[in-house]
């Protein structure tokens, strides 16, 4: 039986195009090109003519140099990350990603040519627009090697309430994994909320994420959130609510849950670490270690999975 590339498993569509995902590297074909496949997971057939009129950026998502450096090996990884390395990663979990962007604008951490980390946040310096990424060619876009991590930025309506647990100097890891539960029963204990769920921030703290029942203002959800903890923590010297905490103090951060407050998306990398924003069971969390959520471990614990 033919199938059409349009029914093909590796097949996109993308401003009047045809997009061919079969190989490493995205090829644009005019829909006019697109020959009926033999089998369901062939390629288009396409003339040099034709191969000629595709313009060269959009062959350009894969690394121009590969083994350049984005992450430098450190006490959590025992191997540094090149741009083939961040670029294949993000290629096998951009699918479970990108539901995260819908209705959220989107900023990129970037390394830049001198390792510094640049941030982005507008498609080009003259769109006043800020970044979107709605589906695969969207993600491919901004899918370089060099795009290390990618954050959230939120809107004025918002489905979900974030807790942040900042640790102050001189906080261990314990003492955070400790009031992560606090807020995570707080968060939890709450009418808009209909589930919890803890993201270790792949540094040094957790978000703790509570998905609402339905949209809502997002200034209405940071005013809720902010009289709860002020009850619950008014009389823990060790706890700040969003002010910058002291040492040896935890801020229950709330700033997040505003018209573009930016937090770490689930399954970005961290330029600092080399690991991965991603879930942690509550169960989990006490024993939890950093090392856990490097990119293989968490590749090795999605694989086969449709959700996260």
């Amino acid at each position: 039986m033919k199938v059409s590339c349009l029914e093909c498993c590796f097949s996109d569509f993308d401003s009047g195009h045809v997009i061919c995902r079969y190989g490493r590297v995205p090829l644009f074909v005019d829909i006019g090109s697109a020959e009926r496949c033999v089998n369901f997971r062939d390629v288009f057939v396409v003339t040099a003519e034709e191969s000629l009129r595709v313009p060269l950026s959009v062959n350009a998502y894969y690394p121009s140099h590969p083994e350049r450096v984005m992450v430098k090996k450190n006490r959590f990884i025992s191997k540094a990350l090149t741009e083939a390395d961040v670029w294949e990663y993000y290629d096998k979990v951009k699918r479970l990603m990108i539901p995260f962007f819908k209705n959220k604008d989107v900023f990129l951490g970037i390394v830049g040519d001198e390792g510094q980390k640049i941030f982005k946040r507008h498609p080009s310096p003259k769109v006043k627009e800020y970044i979107t990424i709605n589906n695969i060619a969207d993600f491919d876009k901004y899918n370089n090697g060099r795009t290390v991590e990618f954050y959230i930025a939120e809107r004025d309506k918002t489905d979900v309430a974030i807790i942040d647990t900042d640790p102050g100097e001189e906080t261990t890891f314990e003492r955070i994994k400790e009031h992560t539960l606090k807020a995570y029963d707080i968060m939890d204990s709450l009418e808009m909320v209909a589930e919890t769920e803890i993201l270790y921030t792949g540094k040094r703290g957790f978000h703790v994420w509570g998905w609402l029942h339905r949209r809502r203002n997002i200034d209405d959800v940071r005013e809720e959130l902010w009289d709860v903890l002020e009850k619950e923590f008014a009389d823990d010297e060790h706890i700040t609510i969003t002010k910058k905490p002291q040492r040896g103090q935890i801020r229950m951060d709330i700033s997040i849950n505003k018209t573009a407050g930016v937090h770490i998306a689930p399954l970005s990398i961290r330029i600092e670490t080399g690991l991965v924003a991603f879930w942690v069971p509550k169960s989990r969390v006490m024993d939890f270690d950093k090392t856990e959520h490097t990119t293989d471990k968490i590749l090795k614990r999605i694989k086969g999975k449709k959700k996260i």
